[in-house]
């Protein structure tokens, strides 16, 4: 990997399926898997490198370790916890 990328080339076409860091869930399909409104995603974008890889257009994409990740933050809130602190956890 070279110095300052943030992950390795991500793999296209089927073997991205296997890749749990391989961008390939759109805004929509990430709200659709994890029960939460497209807004309350955008809201819990993390900053630099964490946050969802863009698309040649620009739309967010996110991998499945980031809907993971997303899924804990909002059982965190579900449970009470703000979204500053349930992103801290």
């Amino acid at each position: 990997m070279a110095t300052g990328s943030r992950r390795a080339a991500q793999p296209s076409g089927m073997p991205a399926l296997d890749d749990p860091h391989a961008a390939i869930y759109s805004i929509g399909q990430a709200s659709e898997l994890l029960g939460m409104e497209v807004g309350a995603l955008r809201r819990l974008d993390l900053p630099g490198p964490d946050g969802p890889s863009r698309s040649s257009g620009g739309q967010r994409r996110y991998s499945r370790f980031q809907l993971e990740h997303l899924a804990r933050i909002g059982a965190l809130m579900d449970s009470g916890i703000t979204a500053a602190g349930a992103m801290r956890v």
